[in-house]
């Protein structure tokens, strides 16, 4: 065990001892290139400006859809609108037209009733026509 173990060498006071000769500079060394190939930035812009393209012409469908909703339902309520005046101008028009069959009702009794009066008026002048051509012959 303890021949696996290096010590430092250390001046006194812990410290390591100066060199008398400087060293030299070595040229550093080229970094050697990995496998893996550098993203190019362009492909990257394409895709993004692709997407987002995609995304807007999204949005603006999504717009022109809620657009067309509302058109559709401000339809749908002015329709419903109009069905309920109409409905409303159909009941009073039922009411009107049942005041009208009352009112022809009485009157149908009513003419019937002066028809039977003229009858009877009739039969008198034919009677009193009558008793005026008898007093003639008997004259």
């Amino acid at each position: 065990m303890a021949a696996s173990k290096k010590k430092k060498k250390t001046g006194s006071r812990g410290r390591a001892k100066a060199r008398a000769t400087p060293r030299r500079k070595t040229k550093a060394k080229p970094k050697r290139r990995t496998s893996k190939p550098k993203r190019r930035a362009a492909p990257r812009k394409k895709e993004t400006n692709i997407l987002s393209e995609a995304l807007k012409d999204i949005e603006r469908e999504l717009n022109n859809l809620r657009k067309g909703k509302i058109a559709t339902e401000s339809k749908i309520r002015s329709l419903a609108q109009n069905i309920q005046q109409t409905q409303n101008r159909e009941l009073d028009l039922k009411g009107k037209i049942q005041k009208l069959v009352a009112r022809e009702e009485a009157l149908d009794l009513q003419k019937d009733r002066l028809k039977t009066k003229i009858d009877r008026v009739k039969e008198k002048i034919q009677r009193v026509t009558a008793i005026g051509a008898e007093m003639e012959e008997i004259d």
